[in-house]
């Protein structure tokens, strides 16, 4: 009678982390372990500060990640090709709140009332 028990199966991990997407265990590399949400993806128009123009369509994933050697974790914008950045979580809000003002002043509309947080 042939053996069906599966052999060398991955251990698969539960994380830790509720936000984390990363099958541990079952990835390819070492490095591929590193905690990350599933992302959110958006399509936007954005250009280089230094550049003039109406800019480009850019696909960007907003996510949660954190490197297994990190001590923090990280808000990353991330656009494959093109630069990526990663905010410290615990700056990530008062960027959001920021943008969001900044939006409404933009836009010649009453600005929401502020936070003594918002710099």
């Amino acid at each position: 009678m042939k053996d069906e028990t599966p052999r060398n199966l991955p251990s698969v991990r539960r994380c830790a982390f509720a936000w984390c997407a990363t099958p541990h265990g079952e990835t390819v590399h070492p490095a591929d372990e590193d905690h990350r949400s599933e992302g959110f993806a958006l399509t936007i128009r954005a250009r280089d500060v230094r550049t003039h123009g109406d800019g480009d369509t850019v696909d960007v994933e907003i996510g949660v990640l954190r490197r297994q050697d990190d001590d923090s974790t990280w808000i990353v914008i991330e656009t494959g090709e093109r630069s990526s950045v990663a905010i410290h979580l615990d700056d990530a809000g008062a960027i959001g709140r920021r943008i969001l003002r900044e939006t409404h002043r933009a836009r010649g509309v009453a600005v929401p009332p502020t936070e003594s947080s918002i710099a």
